[in-house]
């Protein structure tokens, strides 16, 4: 995969756990992060969708907009499934 660099600074004991679960998973440190980051993201877009069907619950509005949040958030569910199944197809080959 082929994307751009970029330099963080990590806390050591964060740093000596990063490298234990690379040595562990035969993964580089890289890898890892990439990863962690992906799913933090995903999560992010996780919590906002139900946020907003909360939201919208809150307000009771049941017509469309609650219909059209849950469909946002089946999506959002949707794609994170597909993105899983990538990295583990990746991550076997």
């Amino acid at each position: 995969m082929q994307g751009r660099s970029l330099t963080i600074y990590l806390d050591k004991k964060v740093f000596f756990l990063l490298e234990k679960k690379a040595k562990e998973s035969g993964r580089s440190l890289s890898k890892i992060v990439q990863d962690a980051l992906l799913e933090h993201l995903k999560g992010e877009e996780r919590r906002m969708a139900r946020q907003k069907i909360l939201e919208i619950i809150r307000s009771r509005k049941k017509d469309r907009s609650l219909i059209q949040a849950w469909k946002e958030y089946e999506r959002i569910e949707r794609e994170k499934i597909r993105e899983f199944r990538n990295i583990f197809n990746e991550n076997r080959s």
